[in-house]
């Protein structure tokens, strides 16, 4: 969990400290972007080779649905299987490599997207199963 201030001034979050401890590979983003998901839809529904993303809620509520193509490709991760993995606000969740991930929202949210690679549309790096 990312640390989170308030008062009657309004609020102040670290998004990202490079120094936190994390079982994950981004450890120095390429490409930090910002994304919307309006009530009731879907996003993603693709998996990456390479490129490495964290989702930090900002505002509203998200879920992610993570599955593998392979248990081989797994890691020695488990396999989720379209479980469905409800975000906090202003916490920061790691989406494994080959892991297709979909994101939905029921009533709307603000995210950031913490990725190890640029997106280059000449190579996408972007897979449908």
């Amino acid at each position: 969990m990312l640390k989170y201030n308030s008062d009657e001034r309004g609020f102040f979050v670290e998004l990202y400290k490079e120094s936190e401890e994390r079982n994950y590979k981004n450890k120095d983003p390429k490409q930090i972007s910002y994304i919307t998901i309006n009530k009731g839809f879907f996003r993603g529904g693709h998996f990456h080779k390479e490129t490495m993303e964290s989702f930090i809620l900002l505002e509203g509520d998200c879920s992610i649905f993570l599955s593998c193509k392979h248990k081989d490709d797994a890691d020695d991760a488990t396999c989720f299987d379209g479980e469905e993995h409800k975000l906090d606000l202003y916490s920061q969740f790691d989406v494994p490599l080959t892991f297709q991930h979909t994101l939905f929202s029921r009533a709307g949210a603000k995210l950031l997207i913490l990725s190890s690679k640029e997106f280059d549309p000449n190579n996408p790096d972007t897979f449908i199963l």
